[in-house]
């Protein structure tokens, strides 16, 4: 019964879902009226692309640290130590990296997380490829202070490329 009320209300979603594409396609369309496009690029067309690349590059900024703490979770429960409650410390890291990068004016720690990154990295690459023999806490840190580093440069250059507010 359990199974078939989720079933239901999948296809419900699903429908819904449909559904607003529909309205959305069709109120767009009603709104728009047929232009010629234009033969040379024009500033409006300029600037619209910028803004587009602009929002590309905040969705990639913001996706980056949420798909790190999700692989850097996944690795540690599974492959590194079953601990129960492990997964709160990527997310508390994942937490504090927002907190910090939106908190403090990127240019004044921007510079100091790619060495970081690279020399974590450089410890972690053996270690991921040969599997040597390794204290599972130092193990643990290394993928944690990686994760943390790459995630607050990604958050940093989010914080840096944010609109400015307007006074």
């Amino acid at each position: 019964m359990q199974s078939s009320a989720w079933t239901g209300g999948y296809g419900l979603l699903v429908l819904f879902v449909l559904a607003s594409a529909l309205v959305t396609l069709g109120a767009r369309a009603a709104s728009q009226a047929p232009e010629v496009p234009p033969i040379r690029t024009t500033p409006d067309t300029t600037r619209a692309s910028a803004r587009v690349r602009a929002r590309a590059w905040w969705l990639i900024l913001a996706a980056l640290p949420s798909s790190l703490m999700l692989g850097v979770t996944t690795y540690l429960t599974t492959d590194v130590a079953p601990v129960p409650l492990l997964w709160v410390v990527p997310l508390a890291l994942y937490l504090s990296a927002f907190a910090i990068a939106f908190a403090i004016p990127a240019r004044k720690l921007r510079g100091f997380f790619p060495p970081v990154l690279v020399g974590v990295t450089a410890l972690l690459i053996p270690q991921v490829l040969i599997r040597p023999v390794w204290p599972l806490g130092l193990v643990a840190t290394l993928h944690l202070l990686a994760f943390f580093a790459g995630s607050l440069m990604c958050l940093f250059e989010l914080a840096a490329r944010r609109p400015r507010l307007a006074s």
